[in-house]
């Protein structure tokens, strides 16, 4: 059914929330990862697994949707 459990309906919106932040960022520093975690405050590792969680990759090189 269309009854999502509203814990993971919130982990869903705060995911999508971060990935557009994170994707705003890395294109204003022209993905320079060590600026783009400065500016948002966390580490270069946490910025990395985040960008690999994200399925993120920078202008040109995104991933085929299949």
């Amino acid at each position: 059914g269309a009854s999502a459990n509203l814990k993971e309906v919130a982990r869903r919106a705060a995911r999508e929330a971060e990935r557009v932040v994170i994707k705003q960022t890395l294109d204003a520093v022209h993905w320079n990862r060590l600026e783009a975690a400065r500016r948002l405050g966390i580490s270069y590792k946490a910025l990395l697994y985040k960008i690999k969680a994200c399925g993120l990759a920078p202008q040109g090189h995104e991933k085929p949707a299949y």
